[in-house]
């Protein structure tokens, strides 16, 4: 008897004993699940920290990447997201009471990038990426629009890339307020400069939908970051055989250089990887195209629409409307200063009119035709243009 007694006192100090030994949580470490948007551009996140690192999924420009850090976040430190090129990080930091600040993000051509941040409960919060347009005979403004809902509340950051007033380009809006919904109608009540504000729209099939009184038009598209993503189309210039991926976009009124001053006239430009636009030329090694157009007097950023060539006439005031004037190839070969290249022009050599589409805030440009081109030796060459995505106002 006493020999059984003594085996259960040993096993039951063994058990507490265990207990004891029991790795307990450290105070220190965060852990949970965060999501929020990004305008920069425009894209959402979501990450997932646990006590022996973290993972996240960045949507950035219809383009879907994953993330990884393998260091523990622990009270006023932070870490690191990387996908696998290493270009794409985002930077996670904990204050002292363990709240996660608004993260920032290293993304190649991109700076100044704005965020919002939600740690998710048994509720997962809603992102939505999207697009305020508005388009009258006396305006054009077109903005990114991205919206965070957590629960009953919002965060909405938006960003104009595009307006007739040339103060307000670039300029960034953050919005709080509070959301109701009622069948398929959703409100969304904030306070704008001490007045009271609302905006209602249609939330149905994953899309919020909202007309204002003003004719704008707002777009926003859930982001689901299970889904797998449709591809997106390829940017890209060829000439003469070869092929150059074009990363960035952009347009400008030229007004300036107008004998009618009606504000018409405009250059769309796209640059090839490591060049980067300092005021009114490109730094660095690559090439880039500029295209010189004529829109409309009444909506003149409005650039949707086909341009043919050979419309446009000496006199400017007797160019017709969306008539393509000319276009240029570049070579860029300097890091260091701005501007130095070689280059030649397509003009009259163009065989097929431009084309240019607006999807939200991405743009379709498409294009055919002849050109010569200094420096790949003399004689014409068959020209193509494909871009798909953003274009930048200067």
């Amino acid at each position: 008897m006493n020999r059984l007694l003594t085996l259960f006192i040993f096993s039951l100090s063994f058990v507490i004993s265990c207990k004891k030994d029991k790795a307990q949580p450290n105070p220190n470490v965060v852990t949970g699940n965060y999501s929020g948007i990004i305008v920069g551009s425009t894209g959402a996140y979501q990450i997932k920290i646990t006590e022996s690192g973290a993972t996240g999924t960045l949507i950035f420009e219809g383009v879907k990447y994953a993330l990884e850090s393998h260091n523990v976040l622990t009270k006023q430190s932070q870490i690191f997201l990387v996908d696998k090129s290493g270009n794409m990080v985002i930077t996670i930091e904990a204050d002292a009471t363990g709240a996660l600040m608004n993260p920032s993000f290293r993304i190649p051509g991109h700076e100044n990038m704005e965020a919002t941040i939600v740690k998710e409960t048994t509720t997962p919060a809603e992102n939505y990426n999207g697009w305020r347009l508005n388009e009258t005979a006396s305006d054009f403004t077109n903005s990114i629009y991205n919206l965070s809902v957590n629960g009953n509340s919002f965060e909405l950051i938006s960003k104009t890339i595009a307006s007739v007033n040339a103060e307000e380009i670039g300029n960034v809006k953050r919005i709080k307020g509070t959301v109701s919904r009622s069948g398929s109608q959703i409100t969304l009540t904030y306070t704008e400069n001490g007045s009271a504000r609302t905006l209602t729209g249609i939330d149905a099939l994953n899309k919020i939908t909202i007309a204002e009184t003003n004719g704008a038009k707002i777009e926003l598209n859930k982001i689901d970051f299970a889904a797998a993503l449709p591809p997106r189309p390829e940017s890209y210039f060829t000439f003469k055989g070869n092929k150059y991926l074009l990363t960035q976009g952009g347009f400008e009124s030229i007004k300036p250089f107008e004998w009618d001053e009606t504000g018409r006239y405009h250059g769309v430009y796209f640059a090839t990887d490591g060049l980067k636009l300092q005021g009114d030329d490109y730094r660095g090694v690559g090439k880039s195209i500029y295209i010189t157009l004529t829109t409309t007097a009444n909506q003149i950023f409005n650039l949707p629409g086909n341009y043919p060539s050979g419309g446009w006439n000496d006199d400017a005031t007797l160019s017709p409307d969306y008539s393509l004037i000319g276009v240029d190839i570049s070579d860029h070969y300097s890091a260091t200063v701005v501007g130095p290249h070689t280059g030649g022009v397509i003009d009259d050599r163009v065989t097929e009119e431009l084309r240019i589409k607006r999807h939200g805030i991405y743009y379709e440009v498409t294009m055919k035709g002849y050109a010569d081109l200094e420096s790949t030796g003399p004689g014409l060459g068959l020209f193509e243009l494909h871009y798909y995505g953003p274009l930048s106002q200067k």
